[in-house]
């Protein structure tokens, strides 16, 4: 990522600066483990990277009410942004589930998005589905 971050703010965001701690995070070449309060700028630190980098950003978000609001925020921007989770419809989550598979089995960015949404909880039966051989985890009655 080399890059101006400063200019790509501007550009992405419409930002004129970054607000305390953010530009630290997003520096290349680090790790970085940041807490910042509500309202903070959490999320450029994971976006910001994500539009500069090649391939898919995969964020984890236990909040789908928040996914929906930054993918709404990143697609009035023009940045192509999708999510995976519970409300999703059999075959919308079967056309995200099939482009995130391709996009990560070969190495190449989604074809109509840039950052992808999703939660813990999705994550870990999608693991589990492919552990069972694409087939859905067996469910366990009490």
């Amino acid at each position: 990522m080399s890059t101006d971050l400063a200019a790509a703010l501007r550009e992405h965001f419409g930002f004129e600066r970054f607000k305390p701690g953010q530009k630290e995070v997003i520096e290349p070449g680090r790790s970085a483990a940041a807490v910042f309060p509500t309202g903070g700028g959490k999320s450029v630190c994971y976006q910001l990277p994500a539009l500069l980098m090649p391939g898919t950003a995969l964020v984890v978000s236990p909040l789908i009410a928040l996914m929906k609001d930054q993918i709404d925020a990143l697609t009035a921007r023009g940045i192509a942004a999708r999510r995976l989770d519970s409300t999703l419809d059999a075959a919308e989550y079967r056309r995200t589930m099939e482009a995130a598979y391709r996009a990560f089995s070969y190495r190449r960015p989604f074809p109509h998005f840039l950052i992808e949404f999703t939660s813990g909880h999705q994550l870990l039966n999608q693991a589990r589905r492919s552990r069972a051989g694409g087939r859905p985890p067996a469910r366990r009655h009490s």
